[in-house]
This record gives C-alpha cells, sequence and structure tokens, in this order.
C-alpha cells in the first residue's frame, strides 16, 4: 500500500514539476458544504484513527482517478508607482490501475505589470501528461514553442523518498510526543470544524486574527509587533482548508478556498522629504485547488511522444544539489 501511495503521489509530483518549470471568487466551487460544528477533542481522537484509503486496491477493474483543478488570479497595486496582476489554472486527471498509470492535463497563466512607465505582459500554456514510466510536459509563449520535455519519474520518487536520510540527524535527541492539534490551532486563532454525518468532513478556517497571532509569536517586542498589526488591514479574508473521506475512509475531496483582500501601509521613510506621503500597497488574491477521485478515463492515444527531450538528470541534478557545487552524499 506504501508503494501504491508513492508511485499515485510521485507521477503527479513530476508532472507538476515539469508543468510549472517553464512557466471571481470561487467559494461554491472549492468549498465542501456541510453541516460543520466546532471539533472536540474526541473528535479529533477518533479521526486519527481513521484508516485513510482510496478503495479496494485488491478489487476487480480497479482504478483511482483523481481530478486537479486550480483557478488564481490575484494583484497587487501601490498607486501610481507599480501595478500587477496575473492568473494561473490547472486541470488534470490521474488514473491509475494494478498495472497501468496515467495522467493528462493543462496549465495556463498570464501576467501585466506596469512599473517606472514600462509595461510587462506575459502568458504561457503547459500541456501535460504521463504514462506508467515518464511523466512528460510542453510550454508554449503565446503561439512561441518553449520547451519540451520528460522526466523519469520513479528515478525522482527515489531520490525525494530518500531525502529524509539526509536530514534525520537533526530530529535525534528530539522528544516523540504528541501534538495537541486543538490547542495548536486555538494558538494561531484556526477554526476547526467536522461534520460526522455519512463518514467525515473537516474544515480549517484562518483569519485576520490568525494573522495576527502569527506575528504575535514571531515578533516578541510588543511594540513592534503593534506597529506592523497597525499597518495592516482586510477588507475580505477567506482562507479555508476542507478534507472529507466516506464511512469506510475512503477518499473523496481535499480543496483551499481563499478570497484575501488587504492593505499594507508602508511608513514614510527617515530620509523622505516632510511632504512625502506614506504608501499604501493594495494586495488582492482569491481562487483554490480541489483534488477529487473521479470516473473520468484518460486517453494518451493521440499524443506524440517523440519531440520530448529526457530531463531526468538535470532534475536529479537540482535535488541532490547544484551540478557545480555537489552534496557530499547524493540520494540519487
Amino acid at each position: 500500500m506504501k508503494k501504491f501511495l508513492a508511485i499515485s503521489a510521485g507521477a503527479a509530483l513530476a508532472v507538476s514539476m515539469l508543468a510549472f518549470t517553464g512557466c471571481k471568487d470561487k467559494d461554491n466551487e472549492y468549498a465542501i458544504k456541510g453541516d460543520y460544528k466546532e471539533a472536540t477533542a474526541q473528535d479529533m481522537a477518533d479521526f486519527s484513527k481513521l484508516d485513510l484509503n482510496f478503495g479496494d486496491v485488491t478489487a476487480e477493474n480497479f482504478m483511482l482517478g483523481l481530478q486537479v483543478k486550480a483557478n488564481f488570479d490575484g494583484s497587487v497595486n501601490m498607486g501610481d508607482a507599480m501595478s500587477a496582476s496575473g492568473k494561473a489554472s490547472l486541470n488534470y486527471v490521474y488514473n491509475q490501475t494494478a498495472d497501468s498509470i496515467k495522467g493528462l492535463g493543462s496549465a495556463a497563466t498570464e501576467y501585466s505589470a506596469k512599473y517606472a512607465g514600462q509595461e510587462l505582459k506575459g502568458n504561457y500554456s503547459v500541456n501535460v501528461f504521463n504514462n506508467d514510466t515518464y511523466a512528460y510536459a510542453d510550454v508554449k509563449s503565446g503561439e512561441t514553442d518553449l520547451f519540451a520535455g520528460k522526466v523519469d519519474y520513479m528515478a525522482i520518487i527515489n531520490g525525494v523518498m530518500s531525502l529524509p536520510s539526509r536530514i534525520a540527524s537533526v530530529a535525534e535527541g528530539e522528544t516523540d510526543g504528541s501534538v495537541d492539534l486543538l490547542a495548536l490551532a486555538a494558538q494561531y486563532k484556526v477554526g476547526v470544524y467536522v461534520d460526522k454525518k455519512d463518514g467525515w468532513k473537516v474544515k480549517l478556517s484562518a483569519s485576520a486574527d490568525t494573522v495576527n497571532a502569527i506575528i504575535d509569536s514571531f515578533i516578541t517586542d510588543e511594540t513592534q509587533a503593534t506597529a506592523v498589526k497597525e499597518n495592516l488591514s482586510f477588507n475580505k479574508f477567506v482562507f479555508e482548508v476542507y478534507f472529507s473521506v466516506d464511512s469506510n475512509g475512503t477518499f473523496k475531496q481535499l480543496s483551499l478556498n481563499s478570497n484575501l483582500d488587504m492593505k499594507i501601509n508602508i511608513p514614510q521613510q527617515p530620509t523622505a522629504e516632510a511632504s512625502a506621503p506614506a504608501q499604501e500597497l493594495a494586495l488582492k488574491f482569491n481562487g483554490g485547488i480541489v483534488v477529487k477521485t473521479t470516473s473520468s478515463v484518460v486517453d494518451l492515444g493521440q499524443i506524440d511522444e517523440t519531440k520530448y527531450t529526457d530531463y531526468t538528470e538535470k532534475l536529479k541534478d537540482l535535488i541532490n544539489g547544484d551540478v557545480n557545487n555537489p552534496q557530499p552524499n547524493p540520494v540519487v
């Protein structure tokens, strides 16, 4: 089962790394509806005992089907001095059976920015797919081909799964104790909610209070922490994570839902003229990502694999360290 999950995660990971190498408010789409109640300690204890699975992998004709969808857009604005905006999207379907792995999808991004009288614009599109051995991606800027490559993702999995051995010594001497997740969530003002009807739905919800709690935990000087918080303001703050399984612990959906609209006052610099006003930075970011089960079947029959260059060794070099500054104990 561990190997099954490792291969599943690795194939999707390899596609994602290739896809982004070159490279509206969605509340209803990403939020998992439910009758949520504030989680109790007993809820967390029961939830931790779940036997999370992706279905009966021994069943005849079993197929794990996953769909990954994402849409994000954002902007930053500082008066007439600078402005930028962009958006990105991803749609990918993954299938795995007892003897086959395959996936197919696409991603796109576009952006524009203005600074010091100059304007910059661009857009990229990425087509991705994977079979039992390789993950492939081809990238375009507008209509211009930029990149067509593939990686052997099992080689990458072996390297990534070996990385913990590099840092195992860091954990030596640490106490192995349980973490009170509800206490941790309370400390950082994160709401934890559950719906236990027909399985489990879990919702984590952060707020502007969460940002203030994080500031307090990292800036120990109370005066400085207060100053930072006073220069932040939020017109909207939605940041939610959802997770659901059925009554057998079988995975159904994981999603992120966000909608942030904030302003940061940048104090006047000591060297600035007395008449110079303080700057205000406006940030907006919204969208989400969802991973859910699907019965859609991937068809790779029309794809030409011959045009893709193998970048496995280069990616292995990145995992192990810069090829000009090799790590002492390569893992791949």
